[in-house]
């Protein structure tokens, strides 16, 4: 079926300013995760709950993009925190990213495995990047328990009075109704 995003992806092919696998400007420095955290260009700590809806919610829209038929490395790549998860301080952002890469990893092999696509229907190419692959799923799981249970404790904790905390509390549910979810 061809649909509107392989429409507009179609049309917009070759023009610098509509295609993004084109290089118009040469002179736009493409760094390594590595060399962003050296440079301070990213954080790896201390992310507040928004920051770390917007990431977790950024993933999953890749997450189901990759899955319609998208490559890799053009959707759930796109997500520097996914290219080395081992850096990143922040527990949270760091066992989602460990858990996503798992999931990846794992569908992946279930649909190589089964042999039922076409090449055109799903993208099993990693282009080298870690799906941790060898981080085992009952090593994942008890870690997002815990985040779990840290979300929790941290609403719980929250008085109810305040319209601040009402905030901070209904962000605390949405973060944790997003890590159940994973």
């Amino acid at each position: 079926m061809f649909s509107l995003y392989d429409a507009m992806a179609a049309i917009e092919l070759m023009d610098p300013k509509m295609d993004a696998g084109m290089m118009g400007n040469k002179n736009k420095k493409i760094g390594k995760f590595e060399d962003m955290i050296n440079e301070k260009l990213i954080k790896i700590d201390s992310f507040t709950i928004e920051e770390l809806i917007g990431i977790i919610d950024d993933t999953f829209s890749c997450l189901v993009t990759w899955m319609n038929g998208h490559s890799l490395a053009q959707t759930m790549f796109i997500n520097v925190f996914l290219h080395n998860p081992k850096l990143i301080c922040d527990k949270t952002l760091k066992t989602f990213c460990l858990t996503m890469l798992k999931i990846v990893d794992m569908i992946n092999n279930f649909i190589g495995r089964a042999s039922v696509y076409e090449e055109e229907d799903f993208q099993s190419k990693t282009y080298g990047f870690d799906l941790a692959n060898n981080v085992n799923i009952s090593k994942i799981l008890p870690m997002l328990k815990v985040i779990e249970d840290e979300i929790r404790t941290e609403i719980e904790k929250s008085p109810v009075n305040d319209n601040h905390d009402d905030d901070r509390q209904m962000k605390c549910e949405a973060l944790l109704i997003r890590i159940r979810f994973t």
